[in-house]
């Protein structure tokens, strides 16, 4: 995952020139992406469990421009994906949707579960030939490129309401990695006083010491006002689980 890659990195892990790298489980940043292309060979993948692990994959040497969103890339073979809107109904390119995944990679369902299976394993209505019959619904939002790449923004479950307003938080840390001290971070909403309040936890350069002030100076010119989280906390580093992502119940679990 990029937290397993990014923990040695900063350990002072120099990347053998003559290996083979995959990172997924997590967004890509800019700059861990930067650093694998000095592999032989590097591969940012994304997939799900229920989709055999791996349903795209973008071969990070094609990269021209590091200054573009790292995407997840175009399906594997075998595999379609479809961006959907609430109503099953494809997105424009460039809008946001939430990903369905088809193909001989996905599974039959959960174990002892049939609610939880018909909930998510769905007909394929785009299929007519029935080659792909079953839709899986990921729960990541997800939007084309003009490349035909896929750009994944985020868990479905991290799209918050707060103050009556819709906010993706992946667009918020997408906007705070973009500050030269910021070297990670994650936007959560927690209830303080009974009211969900949009929080962000801050890893910093070791350095420079920007001021929360500033760093919400920075942010406003980025985002618009309702996007703009109440507090910003500054941690040591993000914490992980045992498999490598990030652990959000930690950061919640933090006296702010």
């Amino acid at each position: 995952t990029p937290t397993t890659w990014k923990m040695l990195f900063d350990a002072g892990y120099h990347l053998d020139h003559s290996i083979k790298v995959v990172t997924g489980g997590e967004p890509l940043t800019k700059k861990l992406a930067s650093y694998l292309t000095k592999a032989y060979a590097a591969w940012n993948l994304y997939g799900l469990t229920e989709t055999s692990i791996c349903s795209t994959y973008l071969p990070l040497h094609q990269l021209k421009n590091m200054k573009l969103p790292i995407s997840i890339g175009k399906p594997i073979a075998n595999t379609k994906l479809y961006v959907l809107d609430r109503k099953l109904k494809p997105v424009p390119m460039g809008v946001v949707g939430e990903l369905y995944i088809a193909g001989m990679g996905v599974s039959k369902g959960y174990l002892r579960q049939k609610d939880l299976t018909e909930e998510r394993f769905i007909d394929n209505p785009f299929d007519i030939n029935k080659n792909y019959a079953t839709l899986y619904k990921s729960g990541d939002l997800v939007r084309w490129l003009p490349d035909g790449n896929l750009y994944f923004v985020g868990r479905a479950d991290r799209q918050f309401k707060v103050r009556g307003c819709r906010i993706e938080a992946g667009e918020i840390e997408s906007a705070l990695l973009q500050h030269v001290s910021v070297k990670d971070c994650v936007v959560l909403v927690k209830k303080i006083k009974a009211v969900d309040c949009l929080i962000a936890y801050i890893s910093l350069q070791t350095s420079s010491q920007p001021s929360t002030k500033a760093l919400r100076m920075f942010l406003a010119k980025k985002i618009p006002p309702y996007m703009l989280p109440k507090k910003f906390v500054l941690i040591d580093t993000v914490p992980s689980t045992l498999n490598g992502k990030i652990d959000t119940r930690a950061l919640l679990a933090l006296d702010i």
